[in-house]
This record gives structure tokens, sequence and C-alpha cells, in this order.
């Protein structure tokens, strides 16, 4: 049964999960989406090159989140059935939710900086920390959120670039079907 469109918001490198091998050859993966979208956090925040991540960091936090959370409801009308955010991705999501995209499922992996935020959005989020990550959200921020706290054991910030990754989203699409 293919629930329609997955959406995959990348980290702050333009990074999307582990590949090899790409997420498209899993079909365990695949056959749950007519169409699989990646999009580059960079790009979407209005960064055409910029090498130095510090700069980049910076840039999104002062306001290529909000611009890429707008461009992102903006640009897709349709229901999106599950959406993943690495990290930085992850907030633009969760903003891009606050400005009226429609997401069924938000999982995201390592978005730190949602630790800032006041509310959630919707239901149907699930959010992924690794235990070594210092910048992840306390138990408090998720408890004040009415979020469960999801924390990977002896995995720090990037633990969605091992197979990992993909064993969780293959874990949370067996909740979808």
């Amino acid at each position: 049964m293919a629930l329609s469109l997955l959406v995959i918001v990348s980290d702050i490198d333009g990074e999307f999960l582990p590949e090899p091998p790409a997420l498209e050859d899993l079909p365990e993966v695949i056959e749950h989406f007519h169409r699989v979208i990646k999009v580059d956090s960079r790009t979407l925040g209005g960064i055409e090159y910029e090498p130095d991540k510090d700069k980049r960091h910076r840039y999104l936090v002062g306001h290529g989140i909000d611009l890429a959370a707008t461009r992102l409801a903006s640009e897709y009308s349709a229901q999106i059935t599950m959406a993943v955010g690495l990290s930085i991705g992850g907030v633009i999501l969760w903003r891009a939710i606050e400005r009226g995209l429609k997401v069924q499922s938000l999982l995201c992996f390592s978005s730190t900086r949602l630790r800032f935020e006041k509310k959630a959005p919707q239901s149907g989020i699930k959010l992924y920390f690794g235990s070594n990550d210092q910048n992840r959200p306390d138990t408090h921020w998720h408890y004040s959120l009415g979020m469960n706290e999801n924390v990977v054991q002896g995995f720090g910030h990037e633990f969605y670039r091992e197979p990992i990754g993909v064993d969780i989203l293959r874990d949370h699409l067996k909740t979808l079907a």
C-alpha cells in the first residue's frame, strides 16, 4: 500500500540518511511511497554556497530557518504522508507545520534546536537524539511539550548518518502501514 509522499529535509551539510545504500534502493522503505523528495536545507534557507559550517549555522539560525519553513509550507500544498528532518531539517519542518504545512507524521533526528521551541505543532511527531549529544533537549522539555523522549544510546549528534538511522525509519514506517 503506497502512502503517498515522503519528504526528507537535510542537515546543515546537505546530508541525508546514510548512503549507500540509497534510501530509494531500500524496498521496505520505498514501497510505502509514490514519491520520495529530498530537500537540501541550505538551498531552502537561501544559502547558495558557503563552505564554512559556522557561517552556514549563523545564517540559518539568524533567519534562514524561518525562510526555509515559509518556502516549504508554500511549496507543498498537498499533505505529506511522512516528513523526516535531519538536525536543522527537523526544525525547518517543525516551523513549516506551524505555517500550515500538512504532515501526517514527522520524524526528526538530532534536531537539537527544537529545545528552544515552546509548543508542539501537532501530534504524530517522533524525535530521536543520540545519548552523547550534549545539545539535545532535556527531559523537562519533552514533558512540557507532551513528547516522548527517544534516546539512541551510545551515539552522538550525527547518529542518523549511521545505519541505525535507516533502522529507526524502517521501524517508524511499520507504524504508518
